[in-house]
């Protein structure tokens, strides 16, 4: 059951709304039970905090936690408001608030320690800071004040750039991102692209130190990076390190190749964003393009491989010297959603060729179809 509305966590008459309109629509009582408690259940139960930023009032932030653990992941608080891009029209509307709240917030978090993945509660809302009880040595370091984990997923910041694109093609609001922290995110999202892009030895054989290593003190090793922090050597392809996968799970190799595609996809479709910008950094719409255009190259290059029937398909992770993982993760993003993150045309054949799209295709024709149906006209 949903919480009473004096219980919520926000309330949103667009949702509201939409829960009334879909009744109708939906005959069965059980489905349309389903929907009327989880769709909402985001707002209803997750927005722990929301308020402005201590030094502008301007700026709405938005603490959106994911369970019952008071910290903020990038990746899962993106994912938890996309789906509310379905009933978000306008600048003005209440969800639209939530959006812009959450952008706002993740910006700080990704200027402040873009390789991180969950942070603390901020200093605005007065709540009580986390521990985790987790032992980790870390590279670069970083305030405990600030940070909760510090698992580098390269899909947290295709999640806040997916939240970017989902955000501004509602609404057009333009201002939004001229007027606070969202062209320093970008920089910082790019300047650590950078550096997870070099390969593990240069050109004389020289090891060059990794800009981001991890080991934890577990007995798991899906939860720690092997090779003391640095996982497996790695060559150069263009594409962005991810040590660890969208599931939380160490990756075998670190250039993932649908983490990749989120994220060339979505600086490519954000790119447009900064293009606009009255005052953005002079080159930098540009220089968002480049990088996506690298990534996708590298994926074209290392990432389709021979299949176990010779076909051309795409690996889930590689290392750019022949290694290769061949699986798929339950997870968004994952090869399966290629489509879904319109990184692949789910109608082009030469593109469904690298996979072997033929037992997956009615799942895809699936997701598609969702998608119309929730309204949204990207991809």
């Amino acid at each position: 059951m949903r919480p009473s509305p004096e219980c919520r966590t926000f309330n949103s008459s667009a949702v509201e709304d939409a829960i009334k309109m879909l009744k109708d629509e939906i005959g069965d009582p059980d489905l349309f039970r389903l929907f009327e408690n989880a769709f909402p259940n985001t707002i209803d139960t997750c927005i722990k905090w929301r308020g402005v930023a201590a030094n502008n009032s301007e700026e709405e932030l938005a603490f959106i936690i994911t369970g019952d653990i008071n910290a903020m992941w990038v990746r899962d608080s993106a994912n938890q408001i996309a789906p509310y891009k379905a009933v978000l029209k306008d600048k003005k509307d209440d969800i639209a608030s939530i959006f812009r709240g959450a952008l706002n917030l993740q910006a700080r978090y990704l200027i402040q320690s873009p390789y991180c993945n969950a942070f603390q509660p901020p200093p605005e809302s007065g709540m009580n800071r986390n521990t985790n009880g987790g032992r980790y040595k870390v590279t670069p370091s970083y305030d405990d004040n600030v940070v909760y984990t510090c698992n580098f997923e390269l899909d947290d910041w295709g999640g806040f750039l997916q939240l970017s694109h989902d955000y501004f093609n509602k609404t057009q609001d333009l201002d939004f991102f001229s007027k606070f922290q969202w062209t320093h995110a970008i920089q910082s999202i790019l300047s650590a692209a950078r550096a997870m892009q070099q390969p593990t030895y240069g050109p004389d054989g020289e090891w060059i130190p990794p800009a981001y290593s991890f080991q934890s003190y577990t007995m798991s090793a899906a939860g720690t990076q092997g090779n003391n922090g640095f996982n497996s050597p790695v060559n150069y392809t263009g594409m962005v390190r991810s040590p660890f996968r969208p599931s939380d799970d160490s990756a075998i190799y670190d250039f993932g190749i649908a983490a990749n595609m989120m994220l060339a996809r979505y600086l490519e479709s954000t790119s447009s964003i900064m293009s606009k910008l009255p005052d953005a950094p002079q080159g930098l719409a540009k220089e968002m393009i480049d990088m996506a255009a690298e990534v996708s190259n590298g994926i074209e290059q290392f990432g389709i491989v021979p299949g176990p029937k010779g076909q051309k398909i795409y690996a889930y992770e590689v290392d750019g010297y022949g290694g290769r993982n061949l699986m798929d993760d339950a997870n968004i993003p994952s090869l399966l959603s290629a489509p879904y993150l319109g990184y692949l045309d789910k109608y082009d054949q030469t593109q469904r060729d690298k996979r072997d799209w033929e037992s997956a295709h009615s799942a895809l024709r699936g997701v598609a179809d969702v998608k119309d149906y929730a309204g949204d006209d990207d991809g």
